[in-house]
C-alpha cells in the first residue's frame, strides 16, 4: 500500500520510477509488485544478514544488487 500511495501522492507513473532499498522481499518485490524498477542495497558489512534469497523469499527475476548508494548513480549512469 505504501508504495501506492507515494506515487499517487507524487504524481509518478510507476515505470518513471526506481526504489532501492535493503530487503530483497519487502523493498525489492514490493516496488516489483507495483510496476517500479527497483535495486537491492547489500552494503558488504550487512551480507551476513541477507539470507533472503536462500530463503525463498526473494522477487522472481534478475535483481540488481548494488553496495552502496552511490550504485544507484551508477546504475542510472551519473557520476557522482
Amino acid at each position: 500500500k505504501i508504495f501506492h500511495y507515494v506515487l499517487e501522492q507524487m504524481k509518478i507513473n510507476p515505470a518513471e520510477g526506481l526504489h532501492t532499498g535493503d530487503s530483497l522481499s519487502a523493498d525489492v518485490g514490493g516496488a516489483r509488485g507495483v510496476g517500479l524498477d527497483a535495486l537491492w542495497l547489500v552494503r558488504p558489512a550487512d551480507q551476513p544478514l541477507y539470507d533472503e534469497e536462500k530463503l525463498k523469499l526473494a522477487p522472481s527475476g534478475a535483481t540488481v544488487q548494488i553496495n552502496s548508494l552511490d550504485g544507484v548513480l551508477e546504475y542510472l549512469g551519473l557520476e557522482k
